[in-house]
């Protein structure tokens, strides 16, 4: 089993969203995405609302309902979402909510109380938190969620940046979430890493997470990113720094399809 834990589709009838950082070079249909998947080995896959779209999910939706056995979904929404849409999501297979603290233009306050409330319906029903960050602030969000004993999902690595985060206040957090047994990490995206030795910070994550809370990404189609980008080379890629035969096929397959719920 292969399970792509990151991945974007979007139409070009999609509403590109009036504050975001950068609009993408061009749609990326979910049948473009499957053809890719399925021409590379690819059973299930998790797609994630891009910061661009903002809080429309209507394509994810839409998607879910078309592949409700092959795809799962991690969205983003307004703090305020009333619980009978958040009741409707999680019935089509829509597992987390995303939090993006690192490319959207407008950073969500997620200390607020109107994210508490969230908190509260995601916890009682099993969703994760998902989280892309960058530098100390990594520190801040995992102590404020702790009190809900959410799972944590880490995007990218958790992006080490010896520039962003020259004490490793916001990764050593990010291990020590590991340690504890409470976030997992998506081994995904090293084009968008600014550390030269992206294989010494694997090798301390898979010391912290274990074998049994990583799992592998494409994040294809690798928008702002898309030069040079090859789906097989992200799969190899997953050997240089996993060499261990068994250990790798835990991250590809079982360990994404516990965390997402497919099966």
């Amino acid at each position: 089993m292969i399970v792509d834990s990151h991945f974007h589709a979007w139409s070009p009838a999609s509403s590109l969203a009036a504050d975001r950082a950068y609009a993408p070079a061009a749609a990326t249909t979910i049948e473009d995405a499957l053809v890719m998947q399925v021409r590379h080995g690819v059973d299930h896959a998790v797609m994630i609302q891009p910061s661009f779209l903002g809080t429309d999910n209507s394509y994810i939706l839409d998607c879910l309902k078309a592949h409700p056995n092959r795809l799962r979904a991690t969205v983003v929404v307004d703090p305020a979402i009333s619980e009978a849409e958040l009741e409707a999501m999680d019935r089509l297979g829509v597992v987390g909510f995303r939090l993006n603290l690192h490319s959207a233009r407008s950073m969500p306050n997620y200390a607020s109380p109107l994210y508490h409330r969230l908190y509260d319906w995601a916890a009682a029903h099993g969703w994760h938190a998902e989280v892309i960050a960058q530098g100390a602030i990594w520190a801040d969000v995992l102590l404020r969620l702790k009190p809900w004993k959410l799972a944590v999902v880490v995007d990218h690595f958790g992006m080490p940046s010896p520039a962003a985060d020259p004490d490793e206040i916001g990764f050593g957090a990010v291990l020590e979430a590991g340690r504890e047994g409470r976030a997992w990490v998506k081994f995904s995206a090293p084009y968008r890493q600014e550390v030269p030795d992206l294989a010494r910070y694997a090798a301390r994550l898979l010391a912290a997470f274990g074998r049994d809370r990583i799992v592998w990404a494409s994040d294809y189609p690798w928008t702002n990113h898309e030069a040079g980008r090859s789906y097989p080379a992200l799969l190899d890629a997953l050997s240089g720094w996993v060499p261990d035969d068994e250990l790798r096929q835990a991250i590809l397959g079982p360990n994404a399809a516990r965390l997402f719920r497919f099966g």
